[in-house]
């Protein structure tokens, strides 16, 4: 339950931050580089474990989880791979 409790937390703080949009950018550069370090682990710690499929029924928040994994400098390769087929698609 306490592990249930803090993955809503960090859930809200994560939607806080994908709220604000363009914000995130600069709320991830504001951070201390070992907590923006942590943050980044933990999201795509969270993507990996919720966002295989299937996942339809998070599908919404996949998306969401994954443009902000995306938004972290840190993002690699192993991290780009799993974020881009999980964003939103540009449409015409």
């Amino acid at each position: 339950m306490r592990a249930f409790l803090g993955c809503g937390a960090v859930a809200l703080v994560i939607a806080g931050f994908a709220w604000r949009g363009a914000a995130d950018r600069r709320a991830l550069d504001e951070l201390p580089a070992s907590q923006r370090q942590e943050l980044y682990l933990r999201v795509l710690d969270d993507v990996e474990r919720f966002c295989r499929p299937p996942a339809e029924a998070l599908d919404g928040w996949c998306r969401e989880q994954a443009s902000f994994l995306a938004s972290f400098p840190e993002c690699d390769q192993r991290c780009e791979a799993l974020a881009g087929p999980l964003r939103p698609s540009a449409t015409r």
